[in-house]
């Protein structure tokens, strides 16, 4: 089996790079939307299960189908990989018309913005500083001229908008019939911020445009694309890809001195560490008590980052400081 690096904490390593499995798809969630059977990759989402829910409400009699399945065998001959297909939905009444519908998948979010009518994105996984490149596993198939599309976004939404730091967008318009390996460097385009997430995006017709009148255009049943093993590589030091699950209240998030920490629940073992812009670890506190100050008095300004861990060596929660 593929080692799943999602809820270990990489330490950190002598040399200038290391590499991180984000998505190994080993690991699925089989769940019901009004009664049609749905499955997705643990902590990914899809667009069918909006487009089951959105059309359910709007158009009762219509048939709309799943469009992200469980691939089996992966790119090493077993385990699993995932696949996201393009595939005709009925209408969903006035917001898109019946046709081919792109599949969509992402570790974040999908929801839907009632002004535009387009899926929107957010959330992600969370990761500390700017990963260098990417590499993953694909087997593709477009339709009539149809392309398809994996992003991987490094985004800073510590003040709860997104902003993107760095990009990686892969466009595929031909064939590829067994798993081929793809390594992209990252693009940045905001070198003044570090994310603090990663969203990555599978999407299978990379020209569809959607909107309340046209519905996606340039779509063609059957194009699929398959992806396996997403792995980032990052600078030593870098805070990998972990659980994220906020435990405690920690305020504010600008200070010169003096950070509160509230616990949520008592009676498990947390764990504190502060990193600097660089990684390193600078300080570490055990959460035992209700409330707890983190002194950052004798620090020099700038940002600074904090994780909390469980105690099974987990991250749990991650957030930035300002020193000032």
């Amino acid at each position: 089996m593929k080692k799943n690096l999602f809820f270990i904490f990489l330490s950190f390593f002598g040399g200038n790079l290391f590499a991180q499995n984000i998505a190994n798809f080993e690991s699925w969630h089989n769940f019901s939307v009004l009664g049609r059977a749905l499955t997705v990759p643990t902590n990914w989402n899809a667009s069918d299960s909006l487009l089951i829910s959105f059309g359910a409400l709007l158009n009762p009699g219509g048939t709309f189908v799943a469009q992200v399945a469980k691939e089996t065998p992966g790119r090493n001959g077993t385990d699993n990989a995932m696949r996201v297909e393009s595939k005709v939905q009925d209408a969903v009444t006035g917001f898109l018309p019946a046709g081919p519908t792109p599949g969509m998948a992402t570790n974040g979010k999908m929801g839907v913005d009632q002004a535009s009518l387009n899926f929107v994105f957010t959330g992600g996984v969370t990761h500390v500083g700017i990963p260098v490149s990417a590499s993953f596993w694909v087997k593709n198939n477009p339709v009539g001229g149809d392309s398809t599309e994996v992003s991987i976004l490094a985004i800073d939404n510590s003040d709860g908008d997104d902003s993107l730091v760095a990009i990686i967008d892969t466009i595929f318009g031909n064939s590829i019939s067994s798993y081929t390996q793809i390594n992209m460097p990252f693009t940045v385009v905001n070198g003044t911020l570090t994310p603090n997430i990663l969203r990555v995006i599978v999407n299978t017709s990379s020209n569809a445009t959607v909107d309340s009148v046209s519905g996606f255009t340039n779509v063609h049943t059957g194009t699929y694309i398959i992806v396996d093993d997403i792995e980032i590589t990052s600078p030593a030091g870098v805070l990998p890809v972990m659980k994220l699950q906020e435990v405690a209240e920690v305020y504010p998030s600008i200070t010169q001195g003096s950070v509160f920490i509230r616990m949520k629940e008592l009676g498990k073992k947390y764990t504190l560490q502060v990193m600097d812009a660089k990684g390193s670890a600078i300080q570490s506190h055990l959460l035992s008590n209700a409330q707890h100050i983190l002194d950052l008095s004798t620090c020099t300004n700038g940002m600074y980052y904090f994780v909390i861990k469980n105690d099974k060596n987990e991250i749990l929660q991650t957030g930035k400081i300002q020193k000032q």
